[in-house]
């Protein structure tokens, strides 16, 4: 039986990396978590009773799946599905550019939740979103968390309507982080609802420093929807890869274009176009 000592790691790391699994991964073996994190297999059944006390798992034969509990709407859950690798690769490079002690508006989709999981220990942030599965991911010993209100939109877990342009119109915050339905350097970034358009280009409007846009390969084209930002809007792009002519039309009016087999520094706010 391997020792409990055999790792450097925190338990609160090791649960956190178990999360992480079980996350991209749907399911998890006990014995092949204890012997990655070198632990004993009752430590591993330790921690994931913490994480199945939580909701965020079930107990299966010899380990543990991924639940969903949160938000259930199966046109949410079936989204979030798709591009999934790829979703999980952007959140994470998009959370590595945000600098230290920001203020943050979180907009709609499924590939901003994942930017949200990335942040979630983020003690130093303050964050502002509509996105309900977004702000269900943070961690009282994280982020500040304000979840702003409007009329629940079940498909995507965003909030929209008059409540929702109140609030925004009354804050600021530093960067806004949107998704997309589709994208281009022509046109910008499409949202095919009017109202979650609506609410993040609110965001994109009162953010200070710029504005991320974080998406898949699948989103390059098919341009039909709403405009929420126009090209010149958008301070950094987020992607897991793109044609080498957007990329070329994006760098050339100042947009940063940031790919997640790219190896970036963090951002810096005070960086002019």
């Amino acid at each position: 039986m391997a020792s409990d000592e055999s790792t450097s790691d925190t338990p609160l790391s090791r649960v956190r990396h178990i999360e992480e699994l079980l996350r991209t991964e749907g399911k998890i073996s006990v014995r092949v978590l204890a012997s990655d994190l070198g632990v004993s297999e009752v430590t591993v059944r330790r921690y994931l009773d913490q994480i199945v006390d939580r909701g965020l798992a079930k107990r299966s034969r010899g380990g543990a799946v991924a639940t969903d509990m949160a938000f259930s709407d199966q046109l949410f859950t079936s989204r979030r599905s798709r591009q999934r690798d790829a979703k999980v690769r952007v959140g994470r490079q998009c959370a590595d550019l945000i600098p230290q002690n920001s203020s943050l508006f979180i907009g709609g989709g499924t590939t901003t939740c994942e930017v949200a999981h990335f942040l979630s220990d983020r003690s130093d942030l303050t964050i502002f979103t509509s996105n309900l599965a977004a702000g269900s991911q943070f961690r009282s010993d994280g982020a500040t968390v304000y979840v702003l209100g409007g009329r629940l939109r079940g498909m995507s877990c965003s909030l929209v309507g008059n409540f929702t342009h109140t609030a925004i119109k009354n804050l600021r915050a530093d960067f806004a982080i949107i998704g997309a339905d589709s994208i281009s350097a022509d046109v910008g970034v499409i949202n095919e609802n009017s109202e979650e358009s609506a609410v993040a280009r609110e965001m994109v409007t009162n953010s200070r420093l710029g504005v991320f846009c974080v998406v898949d390969a699948s989103k390059w084209g098919g341009m039909s929807g709403h405009v929420t930002a126009k090209p010149e809007e958008l301070k950094v792009l987020v992607t897991d890869t793109l044609p080498s002519t957007e990329r070329q039309q994006f760098e050339r009016i100042g947009v940063r274009v940031v790919t997640t087999d790219s190896q970036e520094p963090e951002y810096d706010a005070d960086q002019s176009r």
